[in-house]
C-alpha cells in the first residue's frame, strides 16, 4: 500500500512538472509569439502579389520553403541586458523567418539530380529567380532577384535611377510601411558596360536609442535586385573571448578527452578479452540510420551535393561506427559495477521484446521525463531572477522546419544525439569516475559538470551561456542519479522523451507554420510508446533466464576464471609431488629449483633415499608444457617410485619405466629423464640418461667441466627392446670439491632478444667461474646469469636445475 501511494505521489509530482514545463517554458523562448504569427498560407499569399508586382508569374516557378532563425539580430539586440522582463518585450520582436525560393522548372535539381552532379556532367544548378524573406508576421523583410542579364530590364525607364513605384508597392508588405519618416544614409553607384547599379541604405537612427531600423535596396538598371530590412542592436562591445567561446573550447577539450579515454580503455578491454560489439552493434546501426534517413529527409535543404554524399556514404557509417564503440566500451566497464544496468538492453538485443522490465522501462520514462523537465524549468525560473535565461533553436531545427514534414527529423536528430549523450556522460564517464573514487556522489557530481559547462540540449541553444551552469548541473546530477538507480534503457528512454517533449513545445508553438500531419505524428508516438508500455508490462514475460542476457564475453571471463582456479589446484597439487626441501646428507651440498614457463609445467626432479648410504636422483622434461605435461610428470613420478629400490640400477629402471610409460601414454608423448644414484660408501654417482640433456660434471682436480653423455632414448619412443639396447649406464667417482649440475633445457635454451641461446658452453664457464661457492650460491648464480641474458624476454619453457657439491664432510 505504501508503494502504490509513494508511486502516486511521484507521478502526480511528474505530471506537474510536465505542465510547468508546457506553461512555463515558452518563457524562455519569447520569440515565439503565437497570438502574432500568421499562417503559410498567408505568407505564400504575400508571395504571390510580390512577384506579380516584379512582373512575374508565380505559378511558373517551383517553390522550396524553410524556416530560419534570426539569432545574430537577436542576439545583438540582448546586448547588455540585465532584466528577463526587458529581454522578453525585446524578443516580441519576431525572429523566427520563413524563406520562399522560387525556381524556374527544371532549375533546382532534387536528391538524384544532386547525386548526378558529382559525376561530371551536370549542369551547374542555378539560383532561385527570386528569394523571398518574411518573419512570422508574414511581413517581406528580405528580397532578392536573380542579376543575370535575361532576368532585369534593361536601363530605359527615362534615366530615372530607380523604380520609386516599385519600391513603395513591394514595401507596402515590410513592417515599415513606407520609408515615410526615415533618411537616406548612404547612396552607392556601380557602372559596368551594360548595367548601373545603385545601393541606398535609409534608417530612422536617433541619438537617443541605440535601436533603429535600416532598409538596404540594391537596384540594378532601375528595378530591385535585392531588398533587407533589419532591427540593428547596439554594437557589442569588443572583447578577445566571450562566454560562448569558453564554451566551445572547452567541449573541445572533453570531446578530445573522452576520445582518449575510451580508445585507452578499448584497448585495454580488448587486449584482457573483456569487451563485446555485439549489443554496441545495434545501438550504433539506430544512431547511423537515424543521420542517414534524416539527410535523406534534409536533402532539398542540402546546398553542397558533395557534402550530401559525404554524410550519406561516410558520415553514417562512421557515426555507427562511433556509436558501437563507445557503448560497448562503456558496457564493459558498467559490467563491473555492483548492480547489472544493462539486462534489458540485453533482452532488446537478443530479441527478448514482450519483456516486463522493458515495459517498466518505457513507462518509467514518462514519469522520470516529466518530472526532470518540471525541475529544470523551476530551476531555469529561479535563475531567470537573477540573470535572464534565453533558448534559441539550433541550426538543425530550421533544417527539419524546412521540409514539408519536420517532426521525424527532429525524432531522428534526438535519437541519435540521446544516444551519444547517455553512452558518454553516463555509460562510459560516469563508469570510469565511479571505477577511479568508488564513491556516486563524488563520481555523480564530475560526470554533472560538463552538463553545466556546456548546454546539453538537442535542439536548443542557450543565451547567455554562464546562465546555464547551475541548471545544467542540476540537470545532469539528476541523470547520473537516475542512471544509477535504474539501467541504462530507462535513461536513454527518459533523455529521448524530454526532448521529444521539448520538440512538441516548439511544434506547438510553430503551428501556423507547419502541417497538422506532424501533431498527428506526435500523438500516434505518445499513444504507441505508453501503448506499447502498457501492454508489455502486464503481457510480457516475468523472468527471463539471466545467463542468456549476459554479453559473450562475460562466459569467456567466467571460463577464464575456471580455468584459472583450474590452474591454480593444479600447481598446488604439482607443487605436492616436487620435494618440498632438499635432502641434507653429510658429504653431499645439494641445491634445486623448478620454476614452470606457465601455471604448471612438464618438468620434474626428484630425490629417493634408497638406503642410509644411498641417494637416488631424478630429473626430466615432458614433452610440451601446461595440464597435458604435468599430467605425465605426475604419472612418470608413480612409475618411478614404484620401480626404485635397492639394488635396482640406474638402466634397470628406466628400461622398465619405458615399457609402463609406453603402455599409458599416446603416442607422440615422451620424457628425457635422468636417473642417477649417489653411493657415499662407494663415492661414486651411477646414472643413466633416457635421452635427456647431459649433466655437467667438474672435477675439482682438473677443473676441467665436462659433459656426461652416455647413449640412451627418451622414454616413451619405443615400446622397449630398442630402448634396453640404446640405454647405457655410467659410474663417475667423486672426491671433495666434485660438481655435478643437471638441469633441463629451460636453462640452456633460454634466448636473448638477439635470438642467441645461453647454451651449455656458457653453463660450463658460470659453473667453473662460481666452482668455490656452495650449491646454493652456485644455483642463485646461474639464475641471476639467465636473468641477465634473457633481458627481459618472457620465459618460454620449465626451468629446472639440480646441484651437486661433493663437500669436506665426505667419509
Amino acid at each position: 500500500m505504501k508503494r502504490f501511494w509513494r508511486q502516486t505521489i511521484f507521478i502526480s509530482f511528474s505530471l506537474t512538472g510536465a505542465a510547468a514545463f508546457w506553461l512555463l517554458f515558452p518563457r524562455f523562448m519569447p520569440w515565439l509569439e503565437t497570438s502574432q504569427t500568421v499562417s503559410i498560407e498567408r505568407i505564400a499569399n504575400n508571395a504571390t502579389h510580390i512577384l506579380m508586382h516584379l512582373g512575374l508569374q508565380p505559378k511558373s516557378f517551383a517553390v522550396s520553403q524553410r524556416i530560419l532563425f534570426d539569432r545574430e539580430q537577436i542576439e545583438s539586440l540582448l546586448q547588455g541586458l540585465q532584466d528577463q522582463e526587458e529581454g522578453t518585450t525585446i524578443l516580441r520582436h519576431p525572429a523566427i523567418q520563413v524563406e520562399l525560393q522560387f525556381y524556374r522548372p527544371g532549375e533546382k535539381p532534387g536528391f538524384w539530380g544532386k547525386l548526378r552532379q558529382l559525376r561530371g556532367n551536370p549542369q551547374k544548378e542555378s539560383p532561385p529567380a527570386v528569394e523571398l524573406l518574411f518573419n512570422s508576421l508574414g511581413h517581406l523583410i528580405g528580397l532578392t532577384r536573380d542579376t543575370r542579364e535575361d532576368t532585369l530590364p534593361a536601363q530605359s525607364r527615362s534615366g530615372r535611377d530607380y523604380d520609386r513605384e516599385l519600391l513603395n508597392h513591394i514595401l507596402h508588405f515590410t513592417p515599415i510601411r513606407s520609408l515615410k519618416g526615415m533618411k537616406i544614409d548612404s547612396v552607392s553607384v556601380f557602372r559596368s558596360e551594360n548595367s548601373v547599379s545603385r545601393s541606398i541604405i535609409w534608417t530612422d537612427k536617433n541619438d537617443s536609442t541605440q535601436h533603429y531600423r535600416q532598409v538596404s535596396v540594391l537596384f540594378v538598371n532601375g528595378s530591385i535586385s535585392k531588398l533587407s530590412i533589419e532591427f540593428v542592436g547596439p554594437p557589442r562591445p569588443p572583447q578577445s573571448l566571450d562566454a560562448g567561446d569558453i564554451m566551445s573550447i572547452f567541449e573541445g577539450i572533453f570531446t578530445a578527452t573522452v576520445i582518449l579515454l575510451v580508445f585507452y580503455y578499448l584497448i585495454k578491454r580488448l587486449r584482457s578479452d573483456l569487451i563485446s560489439f555485439r549489443t554496441g552493434i545495434g545501438l550504433g546501426a539506430i544512431a547511423g540510420f537515424s543521420l542517414l534517413l534524416g539527410l535523406l529527409l534534409l536533402h532539398s535543404t542540402v546546398e553542397s551535393s558533395l557534402q550530401l554524399l559525404l554524410g550519406i556514404f561516410i558520415g553514417a557509417p562512421m557515426v555507427a561506427l562511433a556509436a558501437t564503440v563507445l557503448y560497448a566500451t562503456g558496457e564493459s566497464l558498467a559490467r563491473d559495477l555492483p548492480r547489472d544496468r544493462l539486462q534489458t538492453m540485453e533482452a532488446l538485443n537478443r530479441g527478448k521484446l514482450f519483456y516486463k522490465p522493458i515495459g517498466s522501462a518505457i513507462l518509467n520514462a514518462f514519469v522520470y521525463a516529466g518530472f526532470i523537465l518540471g525541475i529544470l524549468t523551476g530551476i531555469l525560473w529561479l535563475v531567470s531572477r537573477f540573470q535572464p535565461i534565453f533558448f534559441f533553436p539550433k541550426q538543425d531545427l530550421f533544417q527539419a522546419f524546412a521540409t514539408a514534414h519536420p517532426w521525424p527529423i527532429l525524432v531522428l536528430n534526438n535519437i541519435q544525439f540521446s544516444i551519444f549523450l547517455v553512452s558518454a556522460h553516463l555509460l562510459f564517464l560516469f563508469s570510469v569516475l565511479l571505477r577511479w573514487f568508488q564513491r556516486p556522489l563524488m563520481a555523480g557530481l564530475l560526470a554533472a559538470l560538463p552538463f553545466g559547462l556546456g548546454p546539453s540540449i538537442a535542439i536548443l541553444q542557450v543565451y547567455p551561456f554562464s546562465a546555464w551552469f547551475i541548471p545544467g548541473v542540476v540537470y545532469g546530477g539528476l541523470l547520473c542519479y537516475l542512471f544509477y538507480r535504474t539501467d541504462f534503457l530507462t535513461t536513454l528512454l527518459t533523455v529521448i522523451i524530454m526532448y521529444f517533449l521539448t520538440g512538441a513545445v516548439l511544434l506547438f508553438y510553430f503551428s501556423n507554420l507547419i502541417p497538422a500531419s506532424n501533431y498527428i505524428f506526435i500523438l500516434g508516438i505518445i499513444v504507441v510508446l505508453l501503448f506499447d508500455g502498457f501492454y508489455i508490462r502486464l503481457r510480457g514475460e516475468d523472468e527471463i533466464e539471466p545467463e542468456s542476457l549476459k554479453p559473450d564475453y562475460v562466459f569467456r571471463l567466467a571460463e577464464r576464471e575456471r580455468l584459472i582456479r583450474e590452474l591454480e589446484i593444479a600447481r598446488h597439487i604439482q607443487l605436492n609431488f616436487l620435494p618440498e626441501e632438499t635432502p641434507r646428507i653429510p658429504g653431499l651440498n645439494i641445491a634445486s629449483m623448478c620454476v614452470p614457463a606457465n601455471e604448471v609445467g612438464g618438468d620434474y626432479f626428484d630425490f629417493i633415499p634408497i638406503s642410509d648410504r644411498q641417494l637416488g636422483i631424478v630429473i626430466g622434461d615432458v614433452s610440451g608444457k601446461g595440464i597435458s605435461a604435468a599430467f605425465y610428470m605426475t604419472l612418470t613420478k608413480g612409475i618411478l617410485k614404484s620401480l626404485i629400490t635397492e639394488g635396482q640400477s640406474p638402466g634397470r629402471v628406466l628400461s622398465r619405466a619405458n615399457e609402463i610409460f609406453y603402455e599409458n601414454a599416446k603416442r607422440g608423448v615422451f620424457i628425457s629423464l635422468i636417473y642417477g644414484i649417489f653411493d657415499l660408501t662407494q663415492k661414486t654417482l651411477t646414472f643413466a640418461r633416457a635421452g635427456h640433456n647431459p649433466p655437467i660434471y667438474l672435477n675439482q682436480k682438473t677443473m676441467k667441466p665436462e659433459l656426461l653423455t652416455p647413449a640412451g632414448l627418451a622414454i616413451g619412443l619405443d615400446r622397449g627392446p630398442i630402448f634396453r639396447e640404446t640405454i647405457e649406464e655410467r659410474s663417475i667417482s667423486f672426491h671433495p670439491g666434485d660438481i655435478f649440475l643437471f638441469y633441463t633445457d629451460g636453462f640452456s635454451e633460454t634466448m636473448n632478444r638477439h635470438r642467441q641461446e645461453f647454451g651449455e658452453s656458457r653453463m660450463m664457464d658460470l659453473l667453473l667461474h662460481e666452482h668455490h661457492l656452495s650449491a646454493d650460491a652456485i644455483l642463485a648464480g646461474f639464475r641471476q646469469a639467465i636473468d641477465t641474458f634473457s633481458q627481459g624476454q618472457p620465459q618460454h619453457d620449465d626451468m629446472t636445475m639440480i646441484v651437486v657439491k661433493i663437500d669436506d664432510a665426505l667419509t
